[in-house]
């Protein structure tokens, strides 16, 4: 849910504008003028936050949406106080309070790149529309892979046998999720899915043609200032399921371990409980 502002302010129209263009997202800045001694907490509640208080759940709040356009959101803000008092401080004037009386806080909206609950139109943005994932952003990289077959199995138009190996390409997608904003480190939740493929259909993609390849993480921060993470899960999509092969007359099936025949070189897993491990809460 977006931030519901309740520290008193009021809007300036110097220096209010929107602005925008065909090949350029739409950006409204508008000036609030608050009590001096509320500036920060303003600040604050007009981003909005990211929190969790465990690696789990991640309760979100959408910075203050701009009235009127409700596609827009507070994403950037800037403070400067004003109307001085005579009282300094030991802080010299700036902490909030001293010296100055009031604060004006210009505040950037614009669009966000991952869709709102209940946004059905961002939600054409998702890899799988009537399941979107809230803070997410989602990016396809479309490739092919190799692969060697056996000639045994391959014979030429007039009859003639094929001999030795022979190359063949296969489609290969990499699903890109990026979650810019994780307040905490994601590897107790994702390390049991790396190297594991999907045990139930997700994204679009059958049983078996998902594999998640591995994840990325580097360090960001929050308006609050705190250290968080942006967390990227890599999955790779194949044709077929990662668990076959291709049999010497071109056919896929899956293969087994001779030593077990319950065992696969990849193991299924439940895709969807990792992504609920991580859904985003809108407190």
């Amino acid at each position: 849910m977006s931030t519901i502002l309740t520290i008193a302010h009021k809007v300036l129209a110097d220096g209010y504008k929107v602005s925008g263009g065909a090949d350029q997202p739409v950006k409204a800045v508008v000036p609030y003028l608050v009590a001096w001694a509320d500036a920060f907490n303003f600040y604050s509640q007009v981003l909005g936050y990211t929190s969790a208080t465990t690696a789990g759940p991640i309760t979100y709040h959408v910075g203050h949406q701009f009235p009127p356009a409700p596609t827009l959101f507070a994403q950037y803000a800037e403070i400067e106080p004003c109307g001085a008092s005579g009282t300094t401080g030991p802080n010299l004037g700036l902490a909030p309070g001293e010296f100055f009386t009031h604060a004006r806080v210009t505040v950037t909206y614009q669009s966000l790149p991952w869709p709102q609950p209940g946004d059905a139109s961002g939600n054409l943005q998702q890899l799988d529309p009537n399941n979107p994932i809230t803070l997410c952003e989602q990016e396809l990289e479309t490739g092919g892979k190799f692969q060697t077959v056996k000639g045994e199995g391959l014979e030429f138009d007039d009859g003639t046998p094929v001999t030795g190996n022979q190359v063949v390409s296969l489609a290969e997608t990499k699903l890109v999720l990026t979650f810019p904003r994780v307040p905490f480190m994601p590897w107790q939740i994702t390390k049991d899915y790396v190297g594991k493929i999907n045990l139930n259909s997700i994204f679009g993609c059958d049983k078996g043609t998902l594999l998640f390849e591995g994840q990325r993480t580097k360090f960001t921060e929050t308006d609050l200032g705190i250290q968080g993470k942006q967390l990227q899960l890599i999955l790779v999509h194949a044709d077929e399921d990662w668990n076959t092969g291709i049999k010497p007359d071109g056919s896929h099936a899956l293969m087994r371990w001779k030593s077990d025949h319950s065992t696969r070189n990849y193991k299924y897993i439940d895709f969807a409980l990792m992504f609920q491990a991580m859904v985003v809460n809108s407190g």
